[in-house]
């Protein structure tokens, strides 16, 4: 089952609407302001409001503070802020 298309539906039979970004997702974490962003399976970093987009860099984990600042480790267990939009 193609996993960008695939719908699914909630247990009281709402449907979900897909998030356009990778295939699969394997850590997802979302922002104060509803911004949702995750890791993809090739461990590239993403980021979705009304569409999703990939930004630089590979990660392992993604975390967003509470003001937003969005944090990721690597393979090696090191932590990165992202600094910039």
């Amino acid at each position: 089952m193609d996993k960008i298309t695939a719908e699914c539906e909630s247990p009281s039979g709402e449907p979900f609407q897909p998030l356009k970004g990778p295939a699969s997702w394997i850590d997802v974490a979302f922002a104060p302001d509803g911004t949702i962003w995750g890791i993809g399976v090739d461990n590239t970093i993403w980021y979705c409001r009304e569409t999703c987009k990939q930004v630089d860099g590979s990660a392992v984990t993604i975390t967003v503070d509470s003001d937003g600042t969005v944090f990721v480790t690597n393979s090696n267990n090191n932590i990165y802020k992202r600094e910039g939009p």
